[in-house]
């Protein structure tokens, strides 16, 4: 895995290369259903709510306009104003996208580090996924999902895995691949002994919930435990905790994350609104029943720095918290955050005893909205 990680050029070659590289309709495209009307093609606007398309793309002019609410450009503008990125980060994700190579000035040592943390994740990643797939006991949590209303499709979609029950089975593993041990723990993937030098698996017998950036790499990992298997292992280092989430790393600050963000930010922008949950089950089988405006600041408080993130979508947020105590007083401070950074707040209210991934929330949504 090859990550470039450049400032804002000093020269306009590299956009030059970009625009000549990607047709804005095939970027468009990924975002929008298009449809030819004589030399250009034509949508409904992302950018704001209509009944008929007033938004059309020219393939002769590689630009867009939107004649309702005026927007317009190039193809940087259009992929800033969906994904809600500054032109730095927009430059990376199209440089990617069209194979151009882009300068750094970032110490190449530092750049290194930070690449091989994004690959220790995904291998990590893929090593749960196995063991979903292939083991006995992953068996057993696979038809536990199934028995939890997600399908097979949405298992796949959010990469679900298992880690099996042993201290060393993923450190061991990503060893012998050539990493280091002091990068396992920097990715948050392992724990040091304080008694001695070897270090261990921070998860073991534990559903995975990969956590992804914007662009869907896997940059941190959330473990619930699976009661059926339940050992001694879980609670000698953890407490017996129902969930378990690395701590901050280079790639993942639990703070300034979104679980779900790269599968709804579209939604979002589209509905003009983001329902907020609680957990990794919550947004995935939320998603699944068409609700896929939804996110969930899992492992922590919400905090400012998500809520403006959700603000580049969206001004209009839903709280979709449980309904116990301990959801109330987290509904109760993300209001009070949400108001101060000015958005229109509602809360979905759902019977006792149902939580948001339940048919109830869509149904409480709904009449919510």
């Amino acid at each position: 895995m090859k990550l470039i990680i450049s400032p804002l050029p000093m020269d306009n070659a590299p956009i030059q290369q970009i625009k000549e590289r990607l047709d804005i309709v095939e970027v468009v495209s990924g975002y929008l259903k298009l449809e030819k009307t004589g030399i250009n093609l034509r949508a409904r606007c992302p950018f704001h709510a209509e009944k008929g398309p007033s938004f059309f793309v020219s393939p002769s002019r590689q630009m867009f306009k939107c004649f309702g609410c005026s927007a317009s450009g190039s193809v940087f503008d259009f992929v800033m104003r969906m994904e809600g990125l500054e032109f730095g980060d927009t430059l990376r994700l199209l440089a990617k996208k069209a194979g151009v190579e882009l300068k750094s000035n970032i110490n190449p040592e530092q750049a290194s580090k930070r690449a091989r943390l994004y690959e220790v994740c995904e291998l990590a990643t893929r090593f749960f996924e196995k063991y979903l797939a292939a083991s006995q006991a992953g068996q057993l949590v696979y038809q536990y999902l199934l028995g939890r209303g997600l399908t097979q499709e949405s298992i796949k979609k959010w990469r679900l895995g298992y880690a099996p029950d042993s201290w060393r089975a993923l450190i061991d593993f990503l060893l012998s691949r050539g990493y280091k041990r002091e990068e396992v723990i920097t990715a948050g993937l392992a724990i040091q002994s304080e008694k001695s030098q070897t270090p261990y698996d921070r998860f073991r017998n534990r559903i995975m919930f990969p956590v992804f950036d914007l662009n869907s790499q896997a940059i941190g990992f959330g473990g619930r435990i699976f009661d059926k298997l339940a050992s001694k292992t879980q609670g000698q280092a953890e407490g017996g905790a129902k969930y378990v989430n690395i701590s901050n790393t280079p790639l993942y600050d639990k703070g300034r994350v979104l679980y779900g963000l790269n599968f709804a930010k579209l939604a979002m922008r589209q509905k003009d609104s983001c329902i907020l949950t609680e957990g990794y089950m919550d947004v995935i089988l939320c998603h699944q029943a068409g609700s896929e405006n939804t996110v969930a600041a899992s492992g922590t408080a919400l905090t400012s720095y998500q809520l403006q993130i959700i603000k580049r979508y969206t001004n209009n947020l839903l709280s979709a918290f449980d309904m116990d105590p301990a959801g109330g007083i987290a509904t109760t401070r993300g209001i009070n955050l949400a108001q101060k950074e000015d958005f229109n707040v509602k809360v979905i209210v759902m019977p006792q005893g149902q939580d948001p991934g339940a048919r109830t929330m869509v149904k409480a949504y709904r009449e919510c909205c």
